[in-house]
């Protein structure tokens, strides 16, 4: 078991630079896109493959970034499931849901009313990957429950 590294990108308004250096393995180096001033996103899109399941957990490393309103989703298949609304970070953030669908992609959206600074940076995203089947769960409150099998 261990973090792994996604297995290509999706630039879908093509505003970043460098993207397969945000999930490179290497912290130092990192994608980046334009600050613009006014409301705007900025999408990227991470991809796995193949899908990995059971249980969906990820992190995304920031610098530099100050976006006002930061989205961090996973695809599952179905739908785009937020796992996280709220302020920028620095460093590593990790996600993870008890749902129990396919991780297909991972993205953050970025959104900036002001910049201050010139670019937002993602230095890195992984996923964690079990080498052994997880067990069986379900979603119980704020806990997992496991049933033995």
């Amino acid at each position: 078991m261990g973090w792994k590294l996604p297995t290509g990108y999706s630039d879908p308004e093509n505003v970043w630079e460098n993207e397969p250096l945000s999930f490179d393995g290497d912290i130092l180096t990192r994608a980046y896109t334009p600050c613009i001033t006014g409301v705007h996103w900025r999408y990227l899109v991470w991809i796995i493959s193949p899908p990995y399941a059971p249980i969906p957990k990820f992190r995304i490393s920031l610098s530099s970034t100050y976006a006002d309103t930061v989205y961090v989703q996973y695809w599952d298949g179905f739908t785009w499931v937020q796992v996280y609304y709220g302020a920028s970070w620095t460093g590593f953030k990790e996600f993870f849901t008890y749902t129990p669908y396919l991780l297909y992609q991972m993205r953050i959206l970025l959104r900036t009313s002001y910049c201050a600074f010139p670019r937002h940076y993602v230095d890195e995203c992984q996923y964690w990957l079990e080498e052994a089947p997880p067990a069986v769960g379900m979603a119980f409150g704020d806990g997992l429950v496991t049933i033995q099998t």
